[in-house]
């Protein structure tokens, strides 16, 4: 059944359970240093991936009770967000946990979404105004 599967914390504790119970006993002490190292690595994945569902319940609050065309725009403001916020890996964790939640809100269409990340199309980007104001066939009356 669907729900009697394991988690992914589950998983990564259960490997780390295996190694240490298991593997370290039966390794020579210079591969044991080796495998300290994956385990402390393995436990690094297992808090990001804590911190990552903390994050996505906080967004998922976030947004409760707003409006269709304010999640878009506050989608919007996350994918300007992010790109001001390169270099600072808490403050990307957190928009990119909020840009998830938006991006499976049953009430968005994902095509408005990708829309939305990629952009302007090269089309508007380099448009100037006087671009489509002149009609050289117009008659003068």
């Amino acid at each position: 059944m669907i729900f009697d599967r394991p988690t992914s914390i589950e998983l990564i504790t259960a490997v780390i359970d295996f190694l240490n119970t298991e593997i370290k006993e039966e390794l020579p002490p210079h591969l044991v240093f080796k495998l300290r190292i994956v385990t402390n690595v393995l436990q690094i994945v297992q808090r990001e991936i804590d911190l990552g569902e903390c994050l996505s319940k906080e967004a998922e609050e976030l947004i409760k009770g707003l409006k269709t065309q304010d999640l878009y725009s506050l989608f919007e403001i996350v994918i300007k967000e992010q790109q001001r916020a390169y270099g600072k890996p808490e403050r990307m964790k957190e928009l990119e946990a909020v840009q998830q939640v938006l991006k499976i809100h049953p009430m968005l269409e994902k095509g408005r979404l990708e829309r939305i990340e990629r952009g302007p199309g090269e089309m508007a980007r380099t448009a100037r105004a006087k671009d489509g104001n002149t009609d050289k066939h117009h008659k003068k009356v």
